[in-house]
Parts: structure tokens; C-alpha cells; sequence
């Protein structure tokens, strides 16, 4: 940010001592004072050529003047100044607040800019500097680096609700349609445009951080509502600006989802695929139903104060067999099965007759998702027996009388860290009397257990085992023991060797941390053969999987993991 604003005074200091400025600098300028003085002076410098290829072009103009061939009308009491209504008009806002910063600038004082009037002034202000002589290109870039300026200074970490209203601002012109006396661009106005309610916009980033980041409703939402816009619901400069607003503000959205760890930036990429065809289809059902039902019919579908009747992704779940099911195929980052995308296109096959272009678009986009399988092998067989090892141990522990919880976000919204298993101690005496007759009966003495599944290598054990008792994920602390399960094909040796680099550590309660083999882990809890065999076959599974050439294993595993996935989608804990 230092080299932006050393290149721009620079620069700035370049052209004042070429040509005298209307408004000169001082230190105590802040950053909206800087920018409205910047774009002022090259209002003034550029008076005339401006006013001349405005009158020229005033038919071809989406804007209008002041009628007549001076579009200045110079004040009388103060020779060669510009008025307070055309000063407004550059900078997008009203004649009286035009006029108010101008007697601010003659008393050295400052301006302070709210997001509303800085999105204004960037909307408007290239809309102005058309001509393509010299002196004005030169002007386009100082007033570029401005507000590049600007917001670097004002926007260092931008959250993706004002990413959407820029985009918006980019793509349209700023302009009040018909008799509306408000804002066209403003939260408000653009959430109303949406459909929804005055603050939807406002509190939907608050919403969606204080709700659990595997509820992806939100920002399914957001996106339906988007690609439901009309043409017409705000000034479009053209189709294509219409078509690159959509498509943009997908991308803003789906990046969001990434940053906020409901995507991980290694599989994002990828992912996107899947989350395409689901938002197209929840798009395509939602036209539909807007097509066959009446407002009466649709007020039953209404399910809160931001869904005006949208068909979600939990009806969509809930139409194919489980309440959670698309949720959690999203949160293990697994790509949804085939049959479950048959069910899917079944379902958008039906609707074809309200809505075919969507619909098909979408059948398209679902057909893709088969055909991908994410990642490395080994990561890929990793992502898909977690589901199944994580509902084999809650059915496991749930006919013991132990309740569990799985995908646990222990520490939200602090961190979005989540834990495979994670087991109640302290509160259940039948698990406390379980682990007194285990053969660690002192992990009977702590508060909880936190079990994480993972397939170790002796190569990456830094990464794909210890990094789990990060100090940073705050796992382990004093009434708290962090199990980590091995299973899969991995060296006898990780063992020992994971034991003397833990020995090594300067890591707190690290005597917390157990490493245990799967099937002494089931042991714990249970000696009962069957319970045991079915533990075996199923990483018996996992390691056929992981031969390459074993095409047979792996369809079996991701069948299996469909299934799991279904059974946890039921499961509300």
C-alpha cells in the first residue's frame, strides 16, 4: 500500500507543477478529502473539452445535462467555477451535498465519505471522462489510481457483501428508476430488488457467521436470488453486463464459502463443479414453482423472513431421502452419488414443462459430477471412509447407550475446525464405566474424547498426523484426550516413530494424545466378534481401495460412503 501512495503522489506532484490545481494538498488531508480534491481538480483542468464532447454526444449519453450548450452555468458571483447541480452530477450526488463539500474544501476541513457516497462517485465519475484525447486519458488514470488509493486505504479486508455492491455498481448505471426517490444501488434498495426484506443485505454476513457453516442455506439463497434477477430490475448497460453480474457475483459468493472453510482452498477448484449443478437446479425448481403455483399456494413454502417460497437445498434433501443429505455431501467434500443425482434429474425432468432451458442447464451441469473423482487417490479414499468410519462408530456406540457427536465444531465461530468424533465423558456413566474396563481405564478421567480417523504416512506424518494436535486447532487441553485412529495400509513403524517425535515436542498435555490401530480402538468399547468383523471388513475395503488398479474396491467404498452420508443426514446430533 506504501508504493501505491508513493506512486500517486508522485505522480499528483508531477502535475502540479505543470499546471496550477483548483484545490491544493496539505498533509492533514485524510483519504475521501484527498480523492474528492483529485477528482475535482481534473474536473476543472479538463472544463471545456468535457463540455464539448458532452454537448456533441448528448443523444448517444445514457445521462443528461442541464439543457443548453454551456452545461456549466458559471456562478456569477465566482467567475470561471462550475455549479453546485453539475459538480453533483460527476460526483453522483445531490446539488446540496456537492455543494456542502465544496465550503468544507474552502475552510481546509474534511470530508468523510460513507460507503454509499464513495460507490456513487466510483460509478459515476468514469462515466464522464469518455473523450479519448490525451488530456483526458491522463486524467482517466490519476482519477483510477484515486480510487485505487481509496480503497486500499478504506477497504484493506473487503467482505464479499460490498465485492457483490461493487460488482453491481460495475455493471449498471446508477440510476433511479421510475418515481423511486431511493437509492438505486444502496443495501437496502438492492435487497428489495431481490425480493427480500429492507435489511437482508445488511444482516445476511452477521447471519450466516453466527449459524453453523455446514448450514448452507444462506448462501444458497443468495445465489438463487441472484440468478432469479430480471433485466430489468436494475439499469443494465447491456445483456452482457447482465449475464457478467450473475457470473460474477457466483464467483464472490463461492469464494466466500471457501474462505469460511465450508470449502477447502485445495479442493475449491474442483468442488465448484458440484456446487454449480446444485444452485442451477435449486434455481431451475424455484422458477418452476413460481410458474405453477399462485402467491397463496406459494406462502406455504415460506420458511422464514429470507426465503419468499425459494426451493432450498434442505427440501431438495429432503425430496431425495434425508433432511441433511446435500449438506453433508458439501461438508465431507465428496461428490454426491449417481443415484442420487438420478433422483435429482428425476425430479428437474418433471418440472421441464414450466421451465426447460433451466432445467436442462442444470441436468447438464449434474451430469459432470460423476465423472470426477477429487484429488490424490489416497486423499480422495481418505474423504470418502470418513463418513463411513464416523457413522460405523456412532451406530457402535449409540447401542451402548453413548451418545456422540461427528463433524464437530467444537470451538465455533472461534475457529471452523471440525472433529471427527467427539464423545461426552464426564456427563454419560455408561461410557465412564465402559472406559474404567478398557485397557486405558484413564481415559475414563477426562471430560471429553476427541477422535480424529486418518490414514498416517511415514513420509508426511508431520502433515497428515501431527498437524491434528496443532496447538493452533486447540484440540488438546488439560481435561481433553485426542485419539488418533490408524487405518488403511500404513508402516508398523509410524508408531514408534510418531512416539519419539511427540517425546520431542515442547506441546502442552501431550500425554492427552493416544495413537492407536483401529481395531484395538473398536476394542475400548466393545469386544463383540460381530462388531469387530465389521470394523475389518470395512478397512479391508479402504485397502484395496488404495491400489490403483483396484477400479472394483472403490466403487464399493464410495457406495458405502453414499450410504453413511444418507444415515448421518438423518441423525440431528
Amino acid at each position: 500500500m506504501a508504493e501505491i501512495y508513493k506512486k500517486f503522489g508522485g505522480l499528483i506532484k508531477k502535475i502540479d507543477d505543470s499546471e496550477t490545481s483548483r484545490f491544493s494538498f496539505n498533509r492533514k488531508d485524510n483519504s475521501a478529502t484527498r480523492l474528492i480534491k483529485i477528482i475535482l481538480n481534473q474536473i476543472y483542468k479538463n472544463k471545456r473539452v468535457l463540455e464539448q464532447y458532452h454537448f456533441k454526444h448528448k443523444e448517444q449519453n445514457e445521462f443528461t445535462f442541464i439543457q443548453g450548450k454551456n452545461i456549466f452555468h458559471p456562478q456569477q458571483q465566482v467567475p470561471n467555477s462550475i455549479s453546485h447541480y453539475n459538480i453533483g452530477k460527476f460526483l453522483g450526488v445531490s446539488r446540496s451535498k456537492a455543494r456542502s463539500w465544496l465550503i468544507v474544501l474552502d475552510y481546509n476541513r474534511l470530508i468523510i465519505l460513507s460507503d454509499l457516497e464513495f460507490r456513487k462517485i466510483r460509478a459515476n465519475i468514469m462515466r464522464f471522462f469518455q473523450e479519448y484525447e490525451d488530456r483526458i486519458l491522463k486524467s482517466q488514470k490519476i482519477i483510477k489510481l484515486a480510487m485505487d488509493a481509496y480503497i486500499n486505504k478504506n477497504y484493506p479486508k473487503m467482505d464479499f457483501i460490498i465485492k457483490l455492491a461493487f460488482l453491481l455498481d460495475d455493471c449498471t448505471i446508477w440510476e433511479k428508476m421510475g418515481q423511486s426517490k431511493r437509492d438505486p444501488h444502496s443495501l437496502l434498495s438492492i435487497s428489495k430488488s431481490l425480493g427480500m426484506n429492507p435489511n437482508y443485505l445488511s444482516d445476511i454476513k452477521k447471519r450466516i457467521k453466527n449459524s453453523k457453516s455446514e448450514q448452507y442455506s444462506k448462501y444458497f439463497t443468495l445465489t438463487t436470488n441472484i440468478l432469479l434477477l430480471d433485466y430489468k430490475s436494475f439499469k443494465f448497460k447491456n445483456r452482457k453486463t447482465f449475464e457478467w453480474f450473475k457470473t460474477g457475483a457466483i464467483d464472490i459468493i463461492y469464494q466466500e464459502m471457501v474462505q469460511q472453510g465450508i470449502f477447502s482452498s485445495e479442493n475449491a477448484e474442483i468442488m465448484r463443479q458440484q456446487y454449480d449443478g446444485l444452485i442451477f437446479t435449486l434455481y431451475a425448481l424455484t422458477k418452476a414453482r413460481f410458474k405453477r403455483k399462485s402467491q397463496a399456494e406459494l406462502r406455504k413454502f415460506n420458511k422464514g423472513r429470507d426465503n419468499k417460497g425459494l426451493f432450498t437445498l434442505t427440501q431438495l434433501s429432503r425430496e431425495i431421502g434425508g433432511r441433511k443429505l446435500l449438506a453433508d455431501y458439501l461438508l465431507y467434500e465428496t461428490f454426491i452419488s449417481r443415484e442420487t443425482i438420478v433422483e435429482i434429474k428425476n425430479i428437474l425432468n418433471k418440472n421441464k414443462a414450466y421451465t426447460p432451458n433451466e432445467c436442462e442447464c442444470a441436468i447438464n451441469l449434474l451430469n459432470e459430477i460423476p465423472r470426477i473423482r477429487l484429488g490424490e487417490r489416497a486423499s480422495y479414499i481418505g474423504r470418502q471412509s470418513h463418513p463411513i468410519l464416523e457413522n460405523f462408530f456412532r451406530k457402535l456406540w449409540l447401542k451402548l447407550g453413548v451418545i456422540s457427536k461427528h463433524e464437530y465444531q467444537f470451538n465455533y465461530p472461534k475457529s471452523l475446525h471440525r472433529i471427527d468424533s467427539a464423545l461426552e465423558v464426564s456427563t454419560q456413566q455408561k461410557l465412564i464405566d465402559i472406559l474404567k474396563s478398557s485397557s486405558d481405564s484413564s481415559l475414563s478421567k477426562f471430560k471429553a474424547l476427541f477422535i480424529d480417523y486418518t490414514i498416517p504416512n511415514l513420509v508426511r506424518f508431520n502433515v497428515c498426523v501431527l498437524d491434528k494436535i496443532n496447538p493452533e486447532k486447540k484440540y488438546l487441553v488439560k481435561n481433553r484426550s485426542v485419539i488418533l485412529v490408524f487405518y488403511g495400509i500404513y508402516s508398523e513403524k509410524i508408531f514408534e516413530t510418531l512416539k519419539m517425535k511427540l517425546n520431542s515436542l515442547k506441546l502442552k498435555y501431550k500425554r492427552n494424545v493416544r495413537f492407536m490401530e483401529i481395531t484395538k480402538f473398536i476394542q475400548l468399547f466393545t469386544n463383540n466378534a460381530e462388531s469387530i468383523r465389521e470394523l475389518v471388513e470395512i478397512n479391508t475395503i479402504i485397502k484395496r481401495a488404495l491400489d490403483d488398479e483396484n477400479e472394483d474396491a472403490l466403487k464399493e467404498l464410495e457406495r458405502k460412503s453414499d450410504e453413511a452420508l444418507l444415515e448421518l443426514s438423518k441423525y440431528n446430533i
